[in-house]
């Protein structure tokens, strides 16, 4: 269903697809919504996108909650909002910030600029252009590596 705004879609006949407004949305899977923004795409069950621009949620019961240019691809993965962040991995979350990306499973960035948490179980508190490699590595500081 679609409830206002333009060149919104809203995909799966009888799927419960949702967008509210805003402008170019595409709302394409089973339980998917869309609250508003431009130019956002939620593809795959019951993935939601809050609004700000160019988001895609990807993954099943992924979530961004805005922001620009922001994925979240993996299952349960959320971002919640900044700038060209990702997160990949299942069940990984990024808060915000700039170019930051969680690929591990359980993994997490909650700001920052450019910072990665690829392993699994993994977390990067701040900072700029931290990488935590290693399963469970925590950082917090800047320009941090961690690894085997």
């Amino acid at each position: 269903m679609v409830v206002g705004g333009i060149l919104n879609t809203a995909g799966v006949s009888g799927g419960a697809n949702l967008v509210v407004g805003g402008y170019g949305n595409c709302s394409a899977n089973t339980r998917s919504a869309i609250v508003g923004g431009y130019y956002n795409y939620a593809n795959d069950v019951s993935s939601f996108i809050g609004s700000g621009q160019s988001n895609s949620a990807l993954g099943t019961y992924s979530s961004v909650v805005g922001g620009a240019g922001n994925q979240a691809t993996g299952s349960v993965s959320f971002v919640g909002g900044g700038v060209s962040n990702c997160a990949t991995g299942n069940c990984s979350s990024i808060v915000g910030g700039c170019g930051n990306c969680a690929t591990g499973i359980f993994s997490a960035v909650s700001g920052g600029q450019n910072s990665k948490a690829t392993g699994n179980k993994s977390f990067v508190g701040g900072g700029e252009s931290n990488t935590a490699s290693s399963s469970y590595a925590v950082l917090s500081g800047n320009h941090i590596v961690t690894g085997k």
